[in-house]
């Protein structure tokens, strides 16, 4: 009976060892890949090879209108890289990525795995820098269907947590 037990929680804390390797080398080889891509494409079409997505800090039940009268700037900024059709396509695709990554943590229960650290200031910033897009996509189908739902609420567990110093 004690060697089934020992058994059972050895393999359980492998699996989830692995789901954690696995999200994380998502993150890292497939969302910052496709980011990268966005970036140069923006700093290409700008003349600014510099140019970093400006980011808007989200709070919980947040709107369009509410992160544009408080964020008018980095609101401003992201809404004019969005009227460039490829560029909202990209930034979506981003977004539907970010989503399989926290619908993975919260299915895999890896929220809390150490490993999982490293990437949350990244996927707060990434989640930030695309708030427009996001919210657009979320506020504004009229089927009234929430989009993002465990993107934001992974966001919302993680942004208190990250150091903002890092992210400017």
């Amino acid at each position: 009976m004690v060697i089934a037990l020992f058994t059972y929680f050895y393999h359980k804390n492998r699996d989830n060892n692995v789901e954690a390797i696995k999200q994380i080398s998502f993150f890292r080889k497939e969302v910052l890949s496709k980011y990268a891509d966005f970036i140069m494409s923006v700093r290409k079409i700008n003349s600014s090879p510099n140019f970093d997505m400006p980011c808007i800090q989200l709070q919980k039940q947040c709107t369009l209108s509410m992160i544009m009268n408080s964020h008018l700037k980095e609101f401003g900024v992201q809404r004019k890289i969005l009227e460039v059709s490829s560029f909202f396509k990209e930034q979506t695709e981003i977004l539907n990525m970010l989503e399989e990554l926290a619908l993975g943590i919260k299915h895999f229960n890896t929220l809390n795995h150490e490993a999982i650290n490293c990437i949350k200031p990244t996927f707060v910033e990434l989640v930030e820098g695309g708030a427009v897009a996001l919210l657009s996509h979320r506020d504004g189908h009229k089927s009234g269907k929430k989009y993002y739902v465990a993107t934001l609420d992974l966001y919302n567990q993680w942004k208190d947590q990250v150091n903002r110093k890092s992210l400017s």
